[in-house]
């Protein structure tokens, strides 16, 4: 495609408008997309009554029911593209069908940039499972559900040769 971008294109609905774009459509944009090149991945996502949200602060891990923050619409699914400037992608975005109902927000792809290590103060050591699961914080049995599944050890944040690959 010569000289691109990636942009995101974040979909959002209110949730009783969710369905009131066929699937089916949604399905043929992303075809007719992935077709012209310019689709690099599409997804669709459960209601957010069903998202989990994660923290971790000062080592101690958080785990609460639906999403970060209340907001009249959610999160519907995203389209990931490439382009060659923002023109072309919000050109891409309008296509979306969602855009009839929500709204569908672009962005550029940020590159990381591994030889950056201005966030070497958030490397941690590796924990074990058990010890994350004793410090989760949990709201709700589900939280607790995920705690108790933690069998093999997690990695909550890489050891400092990794660190900067975890910055956003």
């Amino acid at each position: 495609m010569g000289t691109s971008m990636k942009y995101l294109c974040l979909v959002y609905m209110e949730p009783q408008r969710l369905h009131a774009v066929p699937d089916s459509e949604c399905a043929a944009c992303g075809a007719g997309m992935r077709s012209r090149g310019v689709l690099i991945a599409a997804e669709a996502l459960q209601p957010v009554d069903t998202a989990t949200t994660v923290r971790v602060r000062n080592g101690r891990v958080s785990v609460t029911d639906g999403p970060f923050a209340e907001t009249k619409e959610q999160l519907a699914g995203f389209y990931l593209i490439e382009a060659k400037d923002l023109n072309e992608a919000i050109q891409t975005a309008a296509m979306i069908p969602p855009a009839r109902e929500g709204s569908v927000e672009v962005r550029p792809v940020r590159e990381l940039n591994p030889k950056i290590s201005h966030c070497s103060h958030h490397s941690r050591s590796v924990t074990s499972s058990t010890r994350v699961a004793r410090r989760i914080t949990s709201t709700s049995p589900r939280a607790e559900l995920i705690a108790s599944s933690l069998v093999p050890p997690l990695q909550i944040i890489a050891s400092s040769a990794a660190s900067s690959a975890n910055c956003a």
